[in-house]
């Protein structure tokens, strides 16, 4: 069973999160239906709430958009300052482009440039830090959290998996999840390539059981984690197509592994 058919409890959490000394997203969540409600800049069409604008960009903007800054680059059209854009990190979005003028702001949220989000260079995170983020990008490929000390629960887990399901490379090395929450990202990334949770204790048999469920899995990342065994390593190796492994420092893996 999927973890979209069983919803969380009711939690409405006000947010705003500073990435990078840069911009600042205001936000306004509600767990139970992963909607939202946010600043009239973030929504392409005043008036449409976050929930219901597709991905891309928006067909119209509103006349606020088009009294911006009138440089010629913003005579360019809005596919092309989009292509650009895309040379551009998260960080550089937020702390160089969208600050601009209104026009850019929107552009730089364009669903198709939000495909990697590395939070690694932040030291301490909560959930509700990476939400707001995370929830601007249902395109999402590539998922770094490793390092953020962060407590991951099983629902928040499955709200990140809802929210992009095309995740295909995710890190959550170094940070404090359970067995259950490897089992949530099974269950809910169809597309899941690689994967990595180094130095995590909490791991056990069942989670290597449902991972090796994965057809797409091809690369994985257990490094440090202590109660690995032989048994878990060659479940996986039976039933997957393994390119790359990390198994250093597991006390418990042996050469006949190997």
């Amino acid at each position: 069973m999927g973890w979209a058919r069983s919803q969380p409890d009711d939690m409405t959490a006000c947010s705003q999160h500073v990435l990078s000394n840069g911009a600042i997203f205001d936000d306004t969540f509600t767990a139970n239906n992963i909607t939202v409600t946010v600043d009239e800049d973030v929504a392409l069409n005043e008036g449409v709430a976050a929930d219901t604008y597709d991905a891309g960009l928006s067909k119209e903007f509103p006349s606020k958009f088009e009294k911006a800054d009138e440089s010629p680059f913003n005579y360019l059209p809005n596919e092309i300052i989009v292509n650009i854009f895309s040379y551009l990190n998260a960080q550089e979005l937020c702390k160089n482009a969208s600050p601009v003028c209104h026009k850019w702001r929107a552009l730089a949220k364009d669903h198709s440039l939000w495909r990697v989000l590395d939070f690694s260079d932040y030291d301490t995170l909560s959930f509700l830090d990476v939400l707001p983020v995370i929830r601007r990008a249902p395109l999402l490929r590539k998922l770094s959290l490793q390092g953020n000390e962060m407590v991951i629960s099983p629902v928040e887990m499955g709200m990140i998996c809802q929210l992009c399901p095309r995740i295909q490379d995710l890190d959550l090395s170094l940070n404090h999840i359970t067995e259950e929450v490897i089992q949530i990202v099974a269950q809910n990334c169809s597309v899941l390539q690689k994967i990595a949770a180094a130095d995590i204790d909490y791991l056990r048999k069942g989670c290597f059981q449902v991972l090796s469920q994965c057809s797409s899995l091809t690369a994985l990342n257990f490094a440090y984690c202590k109660n690995i065994q032989n048994s878990d390593v060659k479940k996986l190796a039976e039933h997957l197509k393994i390119i790359a492994i990390n198994l250093d420092a597991n006390d418990l893996i042996t050469d006949r592994l190997v």
